[in-house]
């Protein structure tokens, strides 16, 4: 979910470039997809779910989050994790009944985003996550053997070392341009 905040400050003008991890999908992307729906069936079989907090099952987390990540670690992972907003989750993917439009990018952001996602994320697919790229012409990269936790996972080191040649190259030239503009 951060992702798609990041997202939304963007379109406000509240950033300078934006580094999107695997990000959730704003209104008008629809993200319900049979892995999406198979990981948070059990949350979303409560009646008004989206009135209270939710933390993914353990076999749930694993199917959904935890896949790529060894298995001696994946216990540890799991404790690790807090409660989340069911409110937060269904306005995103249920974006189309929402009347507040809370998820809804307002304007084109004007500072330059990238989106890394896993080739194997099953919680915001790569699709998904491509589709969003191409809506707000941000640079895209698909990571081959990564999944949803890319922060955590093995050999997460290069991927933040990725974010930071793009943030050197992309919004420091960018900051530096604006700067001589001025």
């Amino acid at each position: 979910m951060s992702g798609l905040f990041a997202l939304l400050l963007a379109s406000k003008g509240l950033a300078q470039g934006a580094v999107l991890l695997t990000p959730a999908a704003p209104a008008g992307i629809l993200a319900l997809r049979y892995s999406v729906v198979k990981i948070f069936s059990g949350i979303l079989s409560w009646w008004g779910f989206w009135r209270k907090p939710m933390k993914l099952s353990p076999s749930a987390a694993n199917l959904g989050l935890f896949h790529k990540q060894p298995d001696e670690v994946r216990a540890a992972h799991y404790q690790g994790m807090v409660f989340e907003s069911s409110r937060a989750a269904a306005e995103i993917a249920f974006w189309f009944l929402d009347v507040h439009k809370s998820t809804k990018v307002e304007s084109q952001p004007d500072s330059p985003i990238m989106i890394l996602v896993g080739q194997d994320n099953r919680i915001t697919p790569a699709d998904i996550c491509h589709k969003i790229a191409c809506r707000f012409n941000a640079n895209f990269q698909l990571l081959t053997s990564h999944a949803h936790e890319l922060h955590s996972e093995p050999d997460w080191e290069k991927i933040a070392e990725q974010a930071d040649i793009w943030i050197n190259l992309e919004v420091c030239r960018n900051s530096s341009s604006s700067e001589q503009n001025e």
